[in-house]
């Protein structure tokens, strides 16, 4: 075979390779769109004894969330009075918090995340439907797992924040010799 042959060949090849993984593309998004449509008439068609259930162990994991953030806060006023005893340095978390202002007054917007648009888009909606008592009920515990969620959410976000801050302040500790933290002060 001749060099001009085996390109014709390469190139005849190459439009297959490229409409191979185009369908595999597609069929895996067509995959997706069927599990989600499959997951939403699921959730749609939840019975209200389910959704109870979902709520109450929602609450539990937001009340696991909530301990272990009050956990982190009283580490990090253990570590915070440990270097004012010390007299050194905190870390720099107002300059973060200086940026976010700034974006802020900048005017950039802040972009709520899905759950909590979909929180206040449901809030925004009239539950006026003449669906009945039951399908109210629904929609209230459907709106109070949802704030559930985003509650435990928030939390665990800031109890990860505190965490790293923590760690952060510890590791200035062990480079500056203090292996042991000051006891904290009871209340």
């Amino acid at each position: 075979m001749s060099s001009e042959q085996q390109q014709q060949e390469q190139q005849q090849q190459e439009p297959n390779t490229t409409t191979t993984h185009n369908n595999e593309f597609n069929a895996i998004i067509g995959r997706l769109k069927t599990a989600a449509k499959s997951d939403q008439a699921n959730f749609n068609a939840i019975s209200a004894e389910e959704l109870q259930e979902r709520l109450r162990k929602s609450r539990q994991i937001g009340f696991n969330v909530q301990a272990s953030l009050e956990i982190e806060q009283a580490r990090k006023r253990q570590l915070v009075e440990t270097f004012l005893k010390r007299e050194m340095k905190l870390p720099n978390t107002e300059e973060e918090e200086e940026k976010e202002e700034e974006k802020e007054k900048a005017g950039e917007k802040v972009v709520l995340s899905p759950l909590e648009a979909s929180l206040a888009a449901a809030n925004d909606t009239n539950d006026n439907d003449a669906g009945g008592d039951e399908d109210n009920e629904i929609s209230r515990l459907k709106k109070q797992l949802a704030a559930s969620q985003l509650d435990a959410r928030k939390s665990l976000q800031i109890a990860k924040k505190t965490r790293a801050m923590c760690d952060r302040m510890v590791e200035m500790l062990k480079e500056s010799g203090v292996e042991q933290l000051e006891p904290p002060r009871s209340i």
